[in-house]
């Protein structure tokens, strides 16, 4: 399979995820917009196979089948093809809503059609075809897709759960281009509730840390909202994003606690649409991509990873050192100096930028 054609699969996989999550609405429509947006995904793969097999690929949708059947043989699934062509007509043309149950089907066949075309023509994986690939930063990219995998496994609380470490990930760099306000309040608690307050005694120090915590929690969502403003990304699904969130929570809260808790794949594959937009419009946006991107690196020579950026290493600001060949997560900013280094999930602090060689294709 050529760049070209991953590329336009990968595409076709988003319009599938996309129809997917439109259906799940329930909307009195939702079967319409989901059945045009089915058979564009369908086209899509069409005429990736239709490339692959050097055939004629400027027809209509039914010649493209009868194209690919005359040099390939009899097409999987391609009466239910045509059939879902026929249903794109008629509500496209003349406002025939089609059978929820219908599209159903339809999408059942289409993703099985997807499946079986890419292992015939091309030997290779759909599930393995990942959407997270339109993304560049390196540590969003690997949360959404393994969110993406948890999607395919039916496991949706932990797809959900990446979705959010993915989201984590923009917003904080997010918070790197526009303000300081969360930092701000963490400053004003850590002062407040843990310096000067030190040594007061009963409820009077306990009230008022909560009283910082909260301010603290509220100025961080506050400034992910006008972050998220600054880029152009729709609130409302935001809002809807923190409060699937928080179900998954109580989901989880109340399997622990033994009580039946059912999954919502709907709320899954909303999600990782939502990320998925979010990171890519973000990724367009000039701000975003001029503040450099998290990017693999092989350490070259043994070097201190510092707590803390300053001109030179302390006893006290080594957090550990780096070993030759260990591989590191790294904002690069096309800087000299000091970059900013991640460990897994967490900031670890910074490292000299001389004693590291770029590594995308690394696994740490």
């Amino acid at each position: 399979m050529t760049d070209d054609q991953r590329k336009r699969v990968v595409y076709a996989k988003y319009i599938l995820l996309s129809a997917q999550e439109v259906l799940g609405r329930n909307l009195p429509i939702s079967p319409g917009i989901a059945v045009l947006a089915l058979q564009d995904a369908a086209e899509m793969l069409l005429r990736v196979v239709v490339d692959g097999l050097g055939v004629a690929g400027n027809e209509r949708f039914d010649a493209l089948i009868s194209n690919i059947e005359d040099k390939a043989g009899p097409l999987l699934h391609a009466s239910a093809l045509r059939n879902l062509n026929k249903a794109r007509v008629g509500f496209k043309h003349s406002g025939n809503l089609p059978n929820r149950g219908d599209v159903e089907d339809f999408m059942r066949r289409v993703e099985s059609f997807a499946i079986d075309s890419l292992r015939k023509f091309f030997d290779e994986d759909f599930d393995l075809v990942a959407i997270s690939d339109l993304i560049d930063n390196l540590l969003v990219r690997e949360h959404l897709a393994a969110a993406e995998s948890y999607l395919n496994q039916g496991e949706d609380e932990l797809c959900i759960e990446r979705c959010d470490k993915g989201l984590e990930c923009l917003l904080d760099r997010a918070h790197d281009d526009a303000g300081r306000l969360a930092y701000a309040f963490s400053r004003l608690d850590h002062e407040l509730g843990f310096g000067r307050l030190q040594g007061a005694r009963g409820d009077y120090e306990e009230k008022v840390g909560n009283a910082f915590q909260a301010i603290h929690e509220w100025s961080r969502e506050l400034s992910d909202f006008s972050n998220l403003l600054i880029y152009g990304i729709r609130l409302p699904e935001y809002g809807h994003f923190l409060k699937v969130k928080d179900d998954v929570r109580a989901t989880v809260m109340r399997r622990y606690r033994g009580e039946a808790a059912e999954t919502n794949p709907e709320s899954a594959r909303f999600c990782l649409r939502f990320a998925l937009e979010t990171a890519l419009a973000m990724q367009e946006a000039g701000p975003f991509r001029l503040n450099g991107q998290w990017r693999r690196f092989r350490v070259s020579k043994a070097v201190p990873i510092l707590k803390e950026k300053s001109d030179g290493p302390t006893l006290e600001n080594v957090g550990r050192m780096a070993f030759v060949g260990e591989i590191l997560s790294c904002l690069d900013r096309g800087e000299t100096g000091l970059l900013s280094v991640r460990a897994g999930e967490d900031r670890m602090g910074w490292i000299d930028r001389d004693s590291l060689v770029v590594d995308d294709t690394a696994r740490p």
